[in-house]
């Protein structure tokens, strides 16, 4: 197949994500893929916007983020580096690229994921071109737009992006409601779930002292590990205070910190104000093939995310990467992650994000063994293969039956089992 992905992110800046794996596992087993893309990271580069200026077009050919034998191609259009100019800029050259990819590559298959401006048009071009489309939701898109204001705008154009769309997939049913309510088709609106390399996320075969040496912690020290994107809400300032807390009872305690983003260097500021420095380490952004022996080199993982619109529905990544490291994981009750992974799966729920130190510092030994068992037996069924064939089979059948915005008829025959 010749598949076409279109979203507002840059390939290579955040994640990695679902999509990725799945769009890199496809080019692996031979489908060309190619990806339109945006770096909408621009305005953080070097700490600080630079603009005025024109952000050039590039293509990238050979694109691989973890798989030796991945073949992506990753295609950026121009836009006008000028806060909210940027939209307004992609809102056309991402509608030409899309076409123009449409006429060049000639897709079997257009999928749009993360954003809101490519996948509008990948939806709207893909009808016009009797192509199907696919739209494919790792979380609340519509409630991510940095710019407040501006998410209602996002909402109203997701709602007929959702319209548009042959099949919708959503990473967990909690979204998969959402989505429904936002006006997609129960009908033609599936659960995709997410998954994690066995292979590469092997306690097995990972070898933990050696970042436990680099960041220094001791043998004795309870490691809480958090990775991923630093925002407002990810509940870490909370984590840190409590730490603050608990340091001179449990000086044993310490926090490794993967990754950076909006909140980072707020987050480094709140840890000098409160004289817990040497209890948090941060690592900044660092290689994916680092991240299983980072994990690796923590006790219990945590996720204390406040429970607000953006995460209220998502099921990070992240979460399926700590289980296969067989790590216990605490975590808020998010209703997405509660739905999608219930009880007796390796995970901890907490009320509030305030909750995450205290919990973890009162684990048992016996407690965090019947957790790291649970982790184990839960995700063995979770490896990126199985997600990966599941979604090319969704895929082959659009394309097999022909479907377009006017064969809804055909729904029957991509309704998949995920029991």
């Amino acid at each position: 197949m010749r598949i076409l992905m279109v979203h507002d992110n840059g390939w290579a800046n955040k994640g990695p994500h679902q999509h990725h794996h799945l769009m890199e596992k496809l080019s692996v087993k031979g489908h060309q893929v190619v990806v339109v893309e945006y770096d909408h990271l621009w305005r953080m580069k070097n700490g600080s916007m630079r603009f005025p200026g024109i952000a050039k077009g590039s293509v990238r050919t050979g694109v691989q983020r973890f798989y030796d034998n991945g073949d992506v191609t990753c295609i950026s259009p121009p836009f006008i580096k000028i806060p909210l100019f940027d939209y307004l800029s992609l809102a056309a050259t991402f509608r030409r690229q899309i076409q123009h990819e449409i006429k060049r590559f000639s897709p079997d298959v257009i999928v749009g994921s993360t954003g809101v401006i490519s996948p509008y048009w990948g939806a709207i071009l893909a009808g016009g071109a009797h192509i199907p489309y696919v739209d494919y939701w790792l979380d609340a898109t519509d409630q991510l737009v940095p710019e407040a204001f501006l998410r209602p705008v996002a909402r109203m154009i997701k709602r007929r992006t959702l319209k548009k769309a042959t099949l919708v997939l959503t990473l967990n049913e909690t979204l998969r409601e959402y989505v429904i309510e936002m006006g997609a088709s129960p009908s033609t609106t599936q659960v995709l779930p997410g998954g994690v390399d066995l292979g590469t996320f092997d306690p097995a075969r990972t070898n933990s002292h050696r970042m436990r040496d680099k960041y220094g912690l001791g043998k004795d020290d309870l490691v809480l590990f958090f990775m991923g994107w630093i925002y407002d809400f990810s509940g870490l300032q909370e984590a840190v205070l409590e730490l603050a807390r608990y340091r001179e009872l449990r000086p044993d305690l310490k926090l490794l910190i993967v990754g950076e983003g909006d909140f980072y260097q707020t987050l480094q500021e709140i840890v000098r104000e409160s004289h817990v420095q040497e209890g948090v380490i941060f690592t900044g952004k660092v290689p994916y093939t680092e991240i299983p022996a980072l994990i690796a080199a923590a006790d219990i993982a945590l996720l204390p995310a406040h429970d607000n619109e953006i995460m209220r529905n998502a099921v990070p990544i992240k979460i399926y990467e700590y289980l296969a490291m067989h790590k216990p994981t605490i975590c808020t009750k998010l209703s997405g992650i509660m739905r999608e992974f219930g009880s007796n799966c390796g995970i901890l729920y907490i009320e509030k994000p305030e909750d995450a130190v205290r919990v973890a510092a009162n684990l048992t030994h016996e407690d965090v063994q019947i957790l790291k068992m649970q982790a184990k037996q839960y995700i063995e069924n979770y490896g990126w293969d199985v997600i990966t064939d599941r979604f090319e089979e969704m895929l082959a059948s659009l394309v097999k039956d022909g479907w377009h915005q006017d064969a809804k008829s055909t729904t029957k025959d991509v309704a998949f089992s995920f029991e």
